[in-house]
């Protein structure tokens, strides 16, 4: 493969092809449209100046030049383009990282969804309740919970939670919360000891 160069310096006025139709040229193909362009000419008119950074160029010198300042200029543009590369590297290593994270938490949200009882037939020929009940995190896992489950053939624990916080951390805690709640409520029929009992767990 052909390594492009860094950044072209060009004149405006060439046999055959002048600078204006090689910048366009290098400005409409995807492997060159990014290659910083500086113009060094003796057309030193400000509508010649306009019309070449108007083609996409980064720079126009007119002649005589100083080479000095043209080492400069070509030495700044040169900085800039390693930044803007450094910069495009960051970000698709962000968008990577983002995807994967999204991916994470897309499993996260269907684990923690399918924690909740949705199964609302199970007690359908039960003349005494209905229960009806919906989540909807305002993140992809969030601390927002609901538990029901009959205790016994008399008694029916329904529970409510919402915990401090959003995302992963909330989830876990939702989790460990619902799962003392309801192995406590097997046993003791008392909401105020379940409660007293599962926040001593949690406090530990």
């Amino acid at each position: 493969r052909v390594q492009s160069p860094d950044l072209i310096l060009l004149d405006m006025v060439m046999p055959e092809m002048d600078g204006i139709e090689v910048c366009q040229a290098l400005k409409a193909e995807e492997i060159t449209k990014d290659i910083p362009v500086i113009f060094v000419t003796a057309l030193g008119e400000a509508g010649d100046e306009e019309r070449g950074l108007g083609l996409g160029a980064v720079d126009y010198i007119t002649k005589p030049i100083s080479p000095s300042i043209v080492r400069a200029r070509v030495r700044t543009h040169l900085a800039l383009r390693r930044s803007m590369e450094e910069l495009q590297r960051a970000y698709r290593i962000i968008e990577a990282q983002k995807e994967r994270m999204q991916k994470e938490l897309d499993v996260g949200h269907e684990i923690q969804m399918s924690m909740l009882p949705v199964d609302f037939e199970t007690y359908a020929d039960r003349r005494e309740f209905e229960i009806h009940a919906t989540l909807t995190p305002a993140r992809e896992v969030g601390g927002d919970f609901y538990d029901f489950f009959l205790i016994d053939e008399d008694r029916l624990c329904v529970c409510v939670g919402d915990v401090s916080g959003k995302g992963v951390p909330a989830a876990l805690f939702m989790a460990m919360t619902k799962t003392l709640i309801k192995s406590r409520a097997t046993t003791d029929f008392s909401p105020a000891s379940i409660l007293t009992h599962v926040n001593d767990e949690l406090g530990h």
